[in-house]
């Protein structure tokens, strides 16, 4: 579809409270990507960061990671296109503070969208990995093939890792809510969708 998309996960037992947001991740329309991670109780900010993506245009696929570890400043990376941006931008980590994230609270998390329905990624979500443990992506970024050069599916990182993450969503329109990692499928509350395939799957 050329239209916007998002996911927004939405607990279930309490599917308007949007105080509980732990995180956000969207390209605004001034063409960055802009992702906030809060504490799952009353929008304290644990991490803030935006990056600049210039020359992106309609029909390219891109490919995002972060990692961080709020204890430590030296431990945040981001990779876009198998290259390390962590330091390109002066408006990157703008806020980092040492706060639990709270993953074992029922919370709502929105990927495409600013949680007030704000900036929408302006195209298609491909797949989706979220996990509770650090990982230093500048020594090792399992979900890039440097041979290659593009990202690897979700279920060969989980392959090659042996890590199950909470969430590892292929997001393939035959099968949109499941769920690869260990926190369950999803139910899918739009759609059905038809004809559309998994992002690395698209990559390839």
């Amino acid at each position: 579809t050329d239209g916007p998309q998002k996911l927004d996960f939405i607990d279930a037992s309490d599917p308007t409270n949007v105080m509980k947001l732990c995180l956000r991740l969207n390209a605004s329309v001034t063409n960055n990507i802009d992702f906030t991670i809060y504490n799952g109780i009353d929008m304290t900010t644990v991490a803030w960061g935006k990056y600049d993506l210039p020359g992106w245009t309609k029909g390219q696929s891109h490919c995002i990671q972060v990692s961080l570890d709020t204890s430590d400043t030296s431990k945040r990376h981001a990779f876009i296109d198998g290259v390390d941006v962590t330091s390109t931008s002066s408006t990157n980590w703008a806020n980092y503070n040492n706060l639990n994230i709270p993953w074992s609270r029922a919370t709502k998390a929105i990927i495409g969208e600013d949680f007030n329905y704000g900036d929408k990624l302006g195209g298609s979500l491909g797949e989706y990995w979220v996990d509770n443990s650090y990982i230093d992506l500048s020594t090792d970024n399992p979900f890039w093939d440097s041979v290659a050069n593009k990202p690897k599916p979700v279920s060969q990182v989980i392959s090659e890792t042996g890590t199950t993450p909470i969430i590892a969503m292929p997001l393939r329109a035959d099968d949109a809510g499941n769920n690869l990692g260990s926190g369950g499928d999803f139910t899918v509350n739009s759609g059905p969708y038809t004809g559309a395939r998994g992002g690395s799957e698209f990559w390839a």
